[in-house]
C-alpha cells in the first residue's frame, strides 16, 4: 500500500490546473478568430462600401457596347472583341467645347501611355447620327467615329475593355489625369488587350 505524502497533492492539482488552462488556451486560439471574422463581416456588411482607388464610376452590372447599336462611320471598325482597350468619348448632338476638350485630352493621354499606347484606340460616338465632323477628323486622324442611338450611354468618356464591355465612366471634365491613372492600373493587371 502506498501512502501519499501531503506535499504531492498540491503539485497534482496545480499540474491539473495548468493542463486545463492550456486546453482552454487552445480552444481560444481556434474560436477567437472565428468570432473576430464573424464580427468583421457583420460590421462591414451593413456599413458604407470600402473605398476604391479608381477615379471613374465603375459600371455594374456589366454592360456590353454591342448592345448599343453603334456603327462605325466607315463600317470597318468594331469595339467588340477588338483585342484593344478603347477610350470612347460620347457626344449627344455635336461635339461642343467640353467634348472637344475631352477628345484633345484623350489624345494627349494616349501619347503619355508610351509603350502601352498600341493597346489603346480612341473613338468618338455621335448620338443621334451627327456624323463625322470634318474639322475634328482633320485634327485627329487616328480617332475612330461611331454613330447611333446608344440608349443608356450618356455624354462623357468611357473605358471599354477588349471584349466590348463598358468598364468605367467619366464626365468630360475628368478627361485627363484621372483616366490616365485608372487606365495604367487596368493595363498593368490586364492580360487581355
Amino acid at each position: 500500500m502506498t501512502t501519499q505524502r501531503p506535499d504531492e497533492q498540491p503539485q497534482d492539482s496545480s499540474r491539473m490546473w495548468r493542463n486545463r488552462l492550456t486546453l482552454i488556451g487552445l480552444f481560444a486560439l481556434a474560436i477567437v478568430p472565428l468570432f473576430g471574422a464573424y464580427w468583421l463581416y457583420q460590421s462591414t456588411r451593413t456599413s458604407a462600401p470600402w473605398s476604391t482607388t479608381n477615379h471613374g464610376e465603375l459600371l455594374t452590372p456589366i454592360q456590353s457596347i454591342a448592345d448599343r447599336g453603334l456603327q462605325s462611320a466607315d463600317g470597318s471598325v468594331s469595339m467588340v472583341d477588338s483585342g484593344v482597350w478603347w477610350l470612347v468619348t460620347v457626344s449627344d448632338g455635336g461635339c461642343g467645347e467640353s467634348c472637344g476638350h475631352a477628345v484633345f485630352e484623350l489624345r494627349q493621354l494616349h501619347v503619355l501611355l508610351g509603350k502601352d499606347a498600341d493597346r489603346i484606340k480612341r473613338a468618338l460616338v455621335e448620338l443621334g447620327g451627327g456624323g463625322v465632323d470634318p474639322e475634328l477628323a482633320e485634327r485627329y486622324p487616328q480617332l475612330n467615329w461611331f454613330t447611333g442611338s446608344a440608349g443608356a450611354l450618356r455624354a462623357g468618356v468611357y473605358i471599354v475593355d477588349p471584349h466590348g464591355n463598358l468598364v468605367l465612366y467619366y464626365d468630360y471634365a475628368d478627361a485627363g489625369k484621372p483616366i490616365l491613372e485608372d487606365l495604367k492600373k487596368l493595363l498593368k493587371v490586364s492580360h487581355i488587350g
